[in-house]
């Protein structure tokens, strides 16, 4: 941890719940809720008008994307997964 007394610090708590501090230069200060564990887990609110698109008695085709190593696949299914219990 720097000893410059501008430095912003926070706790880290990613790693097996232990709290590592984190410094921020003073030019990132202003950011630091964006590093907050606690306010990654919550979702925005949602604006006022919400919107759909009206395709009558159509299906939407099922269709790949793309084509994903089981690398990828798996990281995608940790990142649902992880997304569907945050809410």
């Amino acid at each position: 941890m720097s000893d410059d007394d501008n430095d912003v610090a926070l706790l880290d708590s990613r790693q097996n719940k232990k709290e590592t501090p984190v410094v921020l230069l003073d030019e990132y200060a202003s950011f630091a809720d964006v590093f907050s564990e606690e306010k990654a887990s919550q979702l925005p609110e949602l604006p006022d008008a919400e919107h759909e698109i009206d395709t009558g008695n159509n299906k939407v085709p099922f269709s790949w994307l793309y084509n994903l190593s089981d690398y990828e696949l798996g990281q995608l299914q940790d990142y649902l997964a992880n997304a569907k219990a945050k809410g």
